[in-house]
């Protein structure tokens, strides 16, 4: 029976990796699974009258000891505890509820994985390879929806889960497949090029959704790997390679970012002079260097007709001029940045040589040709135009990297009247939306979201003294278990914790759950991958 438990219980634990990055509903009955594995594991046999319950208590009990008998448990499924402390003074009771079921993976796993039987490195493997593989069958989904060209915004590719936790399962993934890569150093050379050929499409995606979280964890991950490696390689010429790898790959990614965003916004150098001042039909061209801004070295002001414009404009299109696009923004502006991108003239003649489709995109808010092509490159785009649109009109509602400076200013605001224990469970929503209003926000109302910081969102939940829980439920128990030896498990913590820094990682179902599964299976669960087994194997 146990056996027959045991290969149900490694099953479910394959179902719940593979529906992270590819189903929430799986992820849901996956844990439901678990919970009924968890129940009915290494039961005598024997289903008669109250023999048959009185082994599912026992069964039930034994499990419940193991796991209070695991101090690192405890802390960790403690998180949980503390969103039920929050409801004691909290207002908004149904929302409260709500977010405990979504928080329900930070007490499920730690609880049924602490007192389960550990994994064998073989199975563990086969797990981790098992959530490899669908992650890639996810992206492959998110790549022929690309293909298919259907999108507005190019993180609506990514069909199951958000794009930034996407985009978290391809940078984990490409951790798994370096260190197994590394750590097995016998294994015939068209593994190493399939697992590299992975890696490599990986990252491509990870570009194509313009994920600047998946890009930067990326880098960040990459170079603490090569550091580590330093301290385990014995072969001199082997850590000054390590050593350049560990530099050259953060300071490639800076370059780049900083060559890109210099060729953004370089100013093309003009004649003021020379420049036209009449359009073709008779109306005064304004050439505006000032208020418009730099788009691709592009002034976006010069050669606008407004008036000329508005009127060929609203002959072609059902927006009105004046009005806004599919996006909420002013599509006057959506237009004019749009035809700069084209090299049009802001008249009547631009307007008439925009194609039906640049008219569909105009109208559902894309204001560059070049976003079409989605990339590094664009995303650096938005957040400099972005910027420019903060600097010059001080709306951030365009970018969402500054729409997180009201995130942070509201938090902040609510803070300062709620630091010791919070708002509670509940009133978090509530609360951000008073701060908005008090603090007059320009964010519209679609934008007014939660801190966009896991971090700012404990404390505006729980005050100072939940904040502190929080971080001590965080670090304690990898400490406890000594698993930051574990290489899989640390680049895993760090990668988690950096999410944390930009994103409430923990207030969706596969954000919570991507961190709770791989938290408590690398805990409590996983054979040792990481560094003593590297060690092991010099």
């Amino acid at each position: 029976m146990a056996r027959r438990g045991t290969d149900w219980y490694f099953i479910t634990l394959i179902l719940l990796a593979c529906s992270i990055p590819l189903s929430e509903f799986g992820m849901s009955v996956s844990q439901i699974l678990l919970l009924l594995v968890w129940i009915f594991y290494d039961r005598p046999a024997g289903f008669a009258g109250m023999g048959f319950f009185g082994s599912v208590a026992g069964n039930i009990k034994r499990r419940i000891s193991l796991f209070i008998n695991n101090p690192a448990a405890v802390v960790a499924v403690s998180v949980y505890l503390l969103h039920l402390v929050g409801l004691i003074y909290t207002s908004d009771l149904p929302y409260a509820l709500k977010d405990l079921r979504i928080k329900l993976p930070l007490l499920i796993l730690p609880l049924v994985l602490s007192s389960m039987p550990r994994l064998s490195e073989r199975k563990t493997i086969t797990l981790l390879l098992f959530f490899v593989a669908a992650v890639f069958a996810g992206s492959l989904f998110s790549f022929y929806a690309f293909a298919k060209g259907k999108f507005t915004d190019i993180r609506e590719i990514s069909l199951f889960i958000s794009p930034v936790r996407f985009s978290l399962t391809m940078v984990i993934s490409v951790v798994i497949l370096l260190v197994l890569m590394i750590r097995y150093r016998r294994l015939a050379w068209y593994i190493y090029l399939v697992g590299i050929g992975f890696a490599v499409w990986f990252f491509y995606m990870i570009t194509l959704l313009e994920s600047a979280t998946g890009f930067l964890g990326l880098v960040l991950l990459l170079s603490l790997l090569a550091l580590r490696l330093i301290f385990l390689i014995r072969k001199n010429w082997l850590r000054w390679a390590l050593l350049f790898t560990a530099v050259a790959i953060p300071l490639s990614a800076l370059i780049f970012v900083a060559d890109t965003a210099r060729d953004i916004s370089a100013k093309s150098k003009i004649d003021l002079e020379n420049l036209e001042p009449f359009t073709p039909r008779g109306y005064p061209y304004r050439h505006d260097t000032i208020h418009f801004g730099v788009e691709d070295g592009k002034y976006i002001g010069l050669y606008f007709a407004e008036a000329e414009l508005a009127d060929a404009w609203n002959r072609r299109s059902s927006y009105d001029f004046y009005g806004n696009d599919d996006a909420g923004q002013l599509i006057m502006y959506t237009i004019i940045r749009y035809m700069t991108s084209k090299d049009l003239r802001k008249d009547a003649d631009g307007v008439a040589a925009l194609s039906e489709q640049d008219l569909r995109n105009i109208e559902h808010g894309i204001a560059n040709a070049s976003y079409l092509k989605p990339g590094l490159r664009t995303r650096i785009s938005k957040a400099f135009m972005g910027y420019q649109n903060l600097k010059f009109f001080g709306d951030p509602n365009r970018s969402s990297d500054f729409q997180r400076l009201e995130y942070v200013r509201a938090s902040w605001h609510i803070l300062k009247s709620n630091w010791l224990i919070g708002v509670g469970t509940g009133d978090v929503v509530s609360a951000f939306r008073q701060a908005y209003e008090e603090l007059d926000s320009p964010l519209q109302q679609k934008f007014r979201w939660r801190s966009h910081n896991q971090f700012l969102s404990v404390a505006v939940a729980f005050g100072l003294f939940g904040l502190i829980w929080f971080l001590v439920a965080l670090f304690y128990p990898p400490i406890r278990q000594r698993r930051f030896n574990d290489l899989i498990y640390f680049l895993f913590f760090v990668l988690m914790l950096m999410s944390m820094l930009t994103e409430d990682t923990l207030e969706s179902q596969p954000g919570v759950t991507l961190f709770a599964f791989f938290n408590a299976f690398f805990l409590f669960t996983s054979a040792l991958l990481g560094q003593n087994a590297l060690i092991s194997r010099k």
